[in-house]
Formats: C-alpha cells, sequence, structure tokens
C-alpha cells in the first residue's frame, strides 16, 4: 500500500529521536507500578472502593493512583497504610544497603491527594 510504513520503520523513526527510549522506558515502568499497585491491592482482597473510604477520597482518586505515571512518595505512603501495610525503601550501592522508614520521610500533616 503507497504511503504506509511497516511496523518495524515505524518504531526504527520513532525510537531515533531524541530521548525517544527513555520517555518510553518512563512509561513502561509507570505501568508496571500502576499493575503491581493494583495487583497487591487485590491480591489482599481489597477494593478501590474501601481504600478511597480509608483515604477519604473517591474511587475515581484510588484509580488515578494505580495509574499516575509520577506518583508522589506521600501519596504512595498513605496508599500502602490504607492497605494495611508500611511502605519500606532501599538504598542499593555496591558495597551496603540502607533501608529507610518512608513514613518517617512524609510530614504527618500533608495530605497528598489533595
Amino acid at each position: 500500500m503507497a504511503g504506509h510504513k511497516s511496523w518495524n520503520a515505524n518504531t526504527t523513526s520513532i525510537l531515533a529521536r531524541p530521548g525517544a527510549r527513555q520517555r518510553i522506558d518512563e512509561y513502561k515502568r509507570a505501568i508496571e507500578l500502576a499493575t503491581e499497585l493494583a495487583e497487591v491491592r487485590e491480591q489482599l482482597g481489597i477494593t478501590q472502593v474501601q481504600v478511597a473510604t480509608k483515604l477519604k477520597t473517591s474511587q475515581p482518586n484510588v484509580s488515578r493512583i494505580e495509574h499516575v505515571d509520577d506518583l508522589h512518595l506521600s501519596t504512595l505512603v498513605q496508599y500502602v497504610k490504607a492497605l494495611g501495610g508500611r511502605l519500606r525503601l532501599e538504598m542499593v550501592f555496591p558495597a551496603q544497603t540502607f533501608e529507610l522508614d518512608a513514613e518517617d520521610m512524609v510530614p504527618a500533616t500533608r495530605n497528598a491527594l489533595a
């Protein structure tokens, strides 16, 4: 067909653009995080409505949290707490690993869902 490019030609053209690979990788990480958040919630047998009730927000806001591409740490801390958990972070370096309690890093008065 005239005027149509093959899939490979389109892909090559897109990836040749400056920063394209980085943006694609960022989107992939965001999709993976959203999938993981929803999967954890579902494995715990908790609905978005139940999370929304605990967070004093709406179910659509919980869905946005699960699908946002750049989640604030404070929002993630509140989300995990609503699931009944506690968020811990690791900073991994070649010689050692540091564990952080994310709740200690987020001011208690901050409303991450505002």
